[in-house]
């Protein structure tokens, strides 16, 4: 039968499709799989994932890679990848395999450690990998590039004068995710310990810990790799008193401190993610962990295996774990209790990627007031608000210049500032306009939404006054 012009051409067009689709899919193939790690953390920012498909035939020289893939948006694993290649490159006597790594700037933070062979000699072309911590020789630390000046990670130790007494011993540990541990020993006295997350300041040459305390704390980097001491303001202390933190290497300060974070048991594993720094560790099966394991099952509201906020006191020490190499672990040493409901973010602590901030107890950086970006200006302190619970509600906040306080009530979604003191200092171009602008927001304040770890306040008439990030919670 002869078929009708169009029919024809219908036919010659799919003809044609199909030639060059196949043609396509023939210059094309891929391995697929999964990357992950055991410690299910969330990686540090900055942190990049690269999964690489290589010829590794040649056991005396550099493998060839093939292709490689980026993952992006990097949350919590198992992290899925694609590795397209061409199959006329494949020589099936040759032998294939899948390698990864996460780098921070030039640290390796992770990567694999076993052969992952795929395509030829009759391996599978789905693969999962998984990557293995990797820690710096002792006798060398590595540049990283969020904190220009700094060699991480290490300890930073001296004594910060006072106006009378010995002084204020202090042990600052510093690590290149981002996390930094601290202890401050007055004469004889029982240490105290503060913990959180620091991030470089360029503009300043310095870095800025912001912790379990209501202000964050500033250090100028010096050109030695030291770190020196700044005011509440964040400007130089000029005076020929040691305000100097010297350098060293990294020898982490040991002991008991009280610890908010989840807790999780699954099987015979336990792991905690601490509050103010967002880090999880491993659990060691020793101490008073059986009050806890004993505590978690007796949970009634809790599904088995998730993750329920802790109250203890216990020690963050570095153990031999049982695969890779030695890393820091958890001792509990007095389990207190659960509070079951209630996150981290919750009770303020770290705002992690799947915690949404609280309102109170947060110090919120402000990004924007009455429509207007707000900008940190060098030698001041950022622009923040703080809302406090307690006895009274009371709220801090300054653009840089002088302080606001007063009272505030809020119920629901509404939110209002009772009448507010503020300092008398003169503020300098463009603070001065800022300060006023700030002062207008709060009256008008009605209401608030947090999406995440954005807080947004608005007048009575729907309109936005001030949007700010939650940096840490405490």
């Amino acid at each position: 039968m002869r078929l009708p012009q169009p029919m024809l051409f219908v036919n010659a067009l799919a003809l044609v499709q199909s030639v060059f689709l196949g043609a396509a899919f023939a210059g094309e193939a891929r391995v697929t799989g999964s990357v992950t790690y055991p410690d299910h953390v969330t990686l540090p920012p900055g942190a990049v994932l690269e999964v690489a498909l290589e010829d590794v035939s040649l056991a005396d020289a550099p493998a060839t890679v093939i292709a490689t893939d980026t993952p992006k948006n990097l949350g919590l694993p198992p992290f899925p990848f694609s590795l397209t290649y061409d199959p006329a490159q494949i020589d099936e006597g040759h032998t294939y395999a899948v390698r990864a790594r996460v780098t921070l700037g030039e640290w390796l933070l992770m990567t694999t450690d076993t052969h992952a062979p795929v395509i030829t000699r009759d391996a599978p072309v789905q693969v999962d990998v998984i990557l293995r911590p990797v820690s710096a020789p002792p006798d060398r630390a590595v540049q990283v590039h969020t904190a220009p000046g700094l060699t991480l990670p290490a300890s930073f130790t001296g004594t910060m004068p006072m106006a009378s007494g010995p002084g204020v011993d202090w042990h600052l540990d510093i690590w290149p995710d981002q996390v930094y541990h601290l202890r401050q020993t007055y004469g004889g006295g029982d240490p105290v310990y503060d913990r959180g997350r620091w991030h470089a300041d360029p503009a300043r040459g310095a870095i800025v810990l912001r912790g379990g305390r209501e202000a964050p704390v500033v250090l100028d980097i010096m050109g030695n790799g030291d770190l020196r001491m700044t005011d509440t303001q964040g400007n130089r202390i000029e005076s020929d008193l040691p305000y100097t933190l010297a350098a060293g290497p990294l020898q982490p300060a040991e002991g008991t401190q009280f610890l908010t974070g989840m807790f999780r048991h699954v099987a015979d594993a336990a792991r905690f993610t601490e509050c103010l720094t967002g880090r999880s560790y491993p659990v060691l099966m020793q101490g008073a962990f059986i009050d806890a394991a004993r505590a978690y099952e007796r949970l009634d509201t809790q599904e088995p295996g998730a993750s329920v906020l802790a109250m203890l006191e216990g020690r963050l020490a570095v153990h031999p774990a049982m695969d890779g190499p030695d890393r820091m672990q958890l001792e509990i040493e007095s389990f207190l209790r659960f509070e079951p409901g209630l996150t981290c973010a919750g009770t303020g602590g770290h705002a992690g990627p799947q915690d949404a901030a609280a309102l109170t107890n947060t110090y919120w950086r402000i990004l924007e007031i009455e429509g207007e970006a707000t900008r940190p200006v060098e030698t001041r302190r950022e622009p923040h608000l703080l809302l406090r619970t307690g006895e009274e509600a009371t709220f801090g906040a300054t653009v840089g210049c002088n302080r606001i306080r007063g009272g505030y009530e809020t119920e629901g979604n509404t939110l209002s500032f009772a009448t507010a003191a503020m300092t008398r200092m003169m503020c300098p171009s463009p603070l001065d306009e800022a300060e006023r602008a700030l002062a207008r927001a709060l009256e008008r304040v009605a209401r608030w939404q947090i999406d995440g770890t954005t807080l947004d306040l608005f007048d009575k008439s729907g309109v936005r006054v001030l949007r700010a990030e939650a940096v840490y919670l405490y």
